[in-house]
């Protein structure tokens, strides 16, 4: 699916759009609060400064993606594979859930620097210790 068209869809009031492959796509400052990509494919995609609060990306594939200064304050990360990724600062995780512990010490090793709407720090929203 085009990122034009998802937008397109989401703007009408549609929300699951799971399974869906949004590899390489451009989600560069898109507002996707609740959406439904679970099962979706979103590595490589750039989602620098995307509001996805209180999104459902139970086993979306995040791989290489750009989370910088995303907001992903309440999603559900359940089974979500968030590895080898290009940028995570500056990213807000208060609240979300699921996420499992492996990948949770992983995001405290690259995650640094504070959402600049939300002001809070990105290690602390992941719990990291120091």
């Amino acid at each position: 699916m085009e990122v034009a068209q998802l937008l397109e869809l989401y703007g009408q009031g549609h929300r699951n759009f799971a399974n869906i492959d949004l590899s390489n796509a451009e989600l560069r400052n898109v507002s996707l609060t609740g959406i439904d990509l679970r099962g979706s494919t979103l590595n490589k995609a750039d989602l620098s400064s995307a509001n996805l609060i209180e999104a459902n990306l139970i086993e979306s594939d995040f791989t290489g993606a750009i989370l910088k200064g995303s907001n992903l304050r309440g999603t559900n990360l359940r089974g979500a594979i968030l590895q080898n990724l290009t940028a995570c600062e500056d990213t807000e995780f208060t609240g979300v859930r699921n996420l499992d512990e492996r990948t949770r010490l992983y995001l405290c090793t690259i995650a640094c620097g504070m959402h600049p709407f939300t002001k809070n720090n990105s290690r602390q929203t992941l719990d990291c210790l120091n």
